[in-house]
């Protein structure tokens, strides 16, 4: 009992409190407002003409921690102009150790809060990992809440100029949205993953399969574990959690003009 204290009084003091933090809203000075199904339907089609867009530059052969460090390093530095709290400093990137069984836990990655580093599971399909890279660099930067950590991220990737970080952060925004979208207009739902080209179309039946062969005990209690540990840390929607981005999507990419209207 004492020990399980002491780890927990370590955790907060080293990372926890972090789910505490002022919530980007108020970082970013941008509205709450849930986006309406017509606002969904608007980011759904923007994130997938982007998707569409950068498909034929991505790298779907390959994947190296060092390049994409650099990468994400000069992303980062880019955003940081605008965001100066949004420095990335110290840059510790890593692939993870446990290569193909992180794939039976389901996890893409995650953020060591004692050693603070960023851990990639690069046995996944590889036109996701870019983005998973912009993911876990936002909680080192202090971001615990996931769906915060998703809209870091994925500002990280506006300010690339690398195909393959832009194609895979606008195609999981893309699928955030449009499953949020299919629970209010299944049939435009439909309708989008219809306009996706080829490339995205191949990836995500890649990713469907991806999903498929590694399904089974050991993911369903990972997600079951890692639900309550969100639950317990300040974000009431377990793994939803996740897809709280897309009203800090809608609202910043609104506000700033960036929707194509």
């Amino acid at each position: 009992m004492i020990v399980s204290m002491w780890i927990w009084l370590i955790f907060n003091l080293m990372w926890g409190f972090n789910y505490y933090r002022q919530n980007i809203g108020n970082q970013f000075n941008i509205k709450k407002e849930k986006p309406s199904k017509n606002d969904l339907g608007q980011l759904a089609i923007f994130l997938l003409d982007e998707t569409n867009r950068f498909a034929p530059g991505r790298d779907n052969k390959s994947f190296s921690i060092t390049a994409s460090r650099q990468t994400l390093q000069k992303a980062y530095d880019s955003l940081a102009i605008k965001h100066q709290f949004l420095i990335y400093k110290h840059a510790s990137f890593k692939s993870s150790l446990f290569g193909e069984i992180g794939n039976y836990m389901g996890y893409g990655g995650y953020y060591n809060p004692f050693s603070g580093e960023a851990q990639i599971n690069d046995q996944q399909p590889v036109f996701l990992l870019p983005f998973t890279g912009a993911h876990e660099m936002a909680h080192q930067l202090g971001y615990a809440k996931e769906s915060e950590a998703n809209f870091i991220g994925y500002l990280a990737s506006l300010h690339s100029w690398d195909s393959s970080l832009k194609y895979s952060a606008n195609l999981e925004m893309f699928l955030y949205t449009n499953n949020a979208l299919f629970r209010q207009d299944s049939v435009a739902a439909k309708k989008n993953i219809d306009c996706l080209g080829l490339i995205a179309k191949s990836d995500i039946k890649t990713y469907r399969a991806f999903l498929i062969k590694y399904q089974g005990p050991i993911d369903e209690f990972t997600t079951a574990f890692y639900t309550r540990f969100l639950r317990v840390n300040n974000q009431p929607e377990g793994m939803a959690s996740y897809g709280r981005v897309v009203g800090w999507l809608w609202n910043y990419l609104n506000e700033t003009g960036q929707l194509k209207k």
